[in-house]
């Protein structure tokens, strides 16, 4: 084996010194055939967002690239069948290194188409790749743009990356989900409508504006919808809240409110409705009807009277729908003005018996409560004297006083009752105080009136020679004064005008001679003379009666000054209008005739705050003694 081996080395040796050297072959270098098509380097899907490179080659129809330092015969430009950001847009022969690098990026998931064109337009070459949507990063939550109160809605529901494409996968748990930002409640659970988007069926329960906010507790995710506009459900109802304790006869202020079965306020009531009607059982109500007009917003205000005192229950009803609703009205009592007095038919002169006193407004309601310190006066129409003839305020209870009088004379008569300073004929209708322009009109007419009667009365005045004469013995000396209640404040029917007061005369001895109108002879039925008599706390009136004992007494106020009025129903004056009086404790006397048309009516002016006074027959004259308390 070895010998063999040794054989062949020795052949080898023999061979290379016999043969000669052999040269290498040059080496062959191959190009690419002509440029036949290109070739991209794409990926086939890229996630929404993210920028990825597109690589175009030129190559030959074997796939070979042209060489480096090739040139394209044209420029080249990429573009996208959806937006997305293309940079450079266009490659020129010069940019090709060999090949042209494209960066492109979109936002929008789906099929991607690319297409590479010359400078001229021409379509070189299509590819498509898909974009996928990224990571679940919020809700994207719609709701249609107009909705009802009560009725059932939707809100729909999908997960959405960061640009918001929907994310694929994306499966809620149920209950997973949180709506806030609107007064509405879940109707039923979540249903899938496709794929990645869901549905929650809600109902709002108050109308207006609204944005609904929708959470994933799970995965922190959440969204806020459009603004959906939330109509009221149809009309269910009124709300209706009045004015309390309204006086009989003055105005009331509604506030009428429709609403719905929840409570909403239906705010297009004007466009939709009639109008409503009220109505009560036991009160007229003035106006009874609002219509459409009148509601803005849902909401209608109008003011209403009613003249029955007590709380009535007045029905509101929809006049297309006849739909209605109740609200209670209380009305009280308006001022008094007049008294009710009921008597027996019979009575035995100076024994005691009943009467019933009750105060009563102008409609004829009960004036549960007098003005504190009121008296109310009674007087007869006969020629005997009730006593009482005064009724405090406090024996009143709930406005009804019932007392025991007598009556010394035997004689038809009845009773008559008022508040001091107060008569009882029936005067003019009131005038409704929500009517300022009527009242302020009305008003005018009556200082108009009354500058012109005090004109008169001047001018009258100045042909009027009043006669001084010696003071008259003094008066048998009269029972203690009785102290006057305050006078009350007059209804304008009663508020007699009085003109200004003229000058007093300079003061003379502390005993001054009674000022009284020219003797005359005496004349039965005829008031002829009215004389003034001060000192320093008193004063006497001293009127000729011709032995007439038929007046009544009262005390008044008139333009802010206090009167006493005597009237005499039965007697004609033969006196001036105007009697000059004192200037310590009575002030001006006026003759006139009373507003019942019958008689006469002295008016004496006192002057100190507060006086008591005292009115008694002496012969043929009347005195009206005045003290200052």
């Amino acid at each position: 084996m070895s010998s063999r081996r040794s054989l062949c080395l020795a052949l080898i040796v023999i061979g290379s010194l016999v043969l000669p050297l052999a040269r290498n072959a040059p080496a062959i270098t191959v190009k690419p055939a002509s440029f036949d098509h290109v070739e991209a380097s794409i990926p086939q899907e890229v996630m929404a967002g993210v920028e990825f490179e597109v690589v175009v080659t030129f190559v030959d129809r074997f796939g070979n690239p042209m060489p480096e330092g090739w040139r394209p015969p044209n420029s080249f430009g990429l573009s996208a069948s959806q937006p997305a950001s293309i940079l450079p847009p266009l490659l020129t022969p010069k940019n090709y290194m060999p090949g042209f690098r494209f960066r492109v990026s979109t936002e929008k998931v789906g099929r991607l188409d690319l297409t590479l064109s010359d400078e001229k337009g021409k379509t070189v070459e299509k590819w498509q790749l898909a974009i996928n949507s990224g990571r679940p990063e919020g809700l994207s939550v719609t709701m249609d743009g107009e909705a009802e109160v009560g009725q059932t809605t939707f809100v729909r529901i999908r997960a959405v990356d960061r640009h918001g494409n929907p994310v694929s996968g994306y499966e809620p748990e149920r209950g997973a989900f949180t709506l806030e930002g609107a007064p509405l409640e879940e109707k039923g659970d979540i249903r899938t409508v496709d794929r990645g988007t869901f549905e929650l069926p809600i109902s709002f329960r108050s109308s207006g504006q609204f944005t609904v906010t929708v959470r994933d507790r799970r995965g922190g995710l959440n969204g806020v919808s459009g603004t959906v506009k939330v109509s009221p459900a149809p009309l269910a109802s009124f709300d209706v809240a009045a004015t309390p304790g309204a006086p009989a006869g003055e105005p009331v202020l509604l506030n009428i409110r429709a609403v719905d079965r929840f409570g909403n306020t239906v705010t297009d009531y004007a466009s939709r409705y009639k109008g409503v009607r009220l109505f009560s059982g036991t009160a007229d109500i003035v106006p009874d009807l609002a219509p459409p007009s009148s509601f803005s917003e849902g909401v209608a205000q109008m003011r209403v009277t009613a003249t029955t005192a007590g709380k009535h229950v007045v029905q509101v009803s929809e006049i297309q729908s006849n739909l209605s609703s109740r609200f209670e009205l209380s009305i009280a009592a308006g001022p008094v003005a007049r008294i009710q007095v009921t008597a027996p038919d019979s009575a035995v002169a100076g024994e005691p018996f009943p009467i019933a006193i009750v105060a009563m407004d102008d409609y004829g309601n009960r004036v549960s409560s007098l003005p504190q310190g009121a008296v109310v006066l009674l007087e007869s129409t006969g020629s005997g004297r009730l006593d009482p003839d005064r009724v405090a305020a406090s024996s009143f209870t709930n406005g009804a006083a019932r007392i025991m009088v007598t009556y010394q004379k035997a004689e038809a008569f009845d009773i008559q009752a008022r508040l001091a300073g107060r008569e009882q004929a029936a005067g003019p209708a009131p005038v409704p105080k929500d009517d300022e322009k009527t009242e302020a009109a009305r008003k005018a007419a009556e200082r108009a009136r009354e500058e012109a009667m005090r004109a008169r009365r001047e001018a009258r005045l100045r042909d009027t020679k009043v006669s001084e004469r010696p003071a008259t013995p003094a008066p048998r000396k009269p029972p203690a004064p009785v102290p006057a209640p305050e006078p009350a404040r007059p209804s304008p029917v009663q508020a007699a005008p009085a003109p200004r007061k003229a000058p007093s005369p300079p003061k003379e001895a502390e005993k001054e001679p009674v000022r009284e109108a020219a003797r005359k002879p005496l004349r039965p039925g005829v008031i002829d003379r009215v004389g003034v008599r001060e000192s320093v706390n008193s004063a006497v009136v001293t009127f000729s009666t011709n032995g007439i004992t038929d007046y009544t007494v009262t005390t008044n106020a008139k333009l802010s000054r206090k009167w006493i009025d005597i009237e005499f129903p039965n007697v004609q004056p033969d006196l001036p209008e105007r009697i000059e009086g004192g200037e310590k404790i009575v002030g001006e006397v006026y003759v006139e005739k009373p507003r019942t048309g019958k008689g006469v009516r002295v008016s004496v002016e006192i002057l100190p705050v507060r006086i008591g006074y005292d009115v008694y027959q002496e012969g043929d004259s009347l005195i009206l003694k005045v003290t200052k308390q």
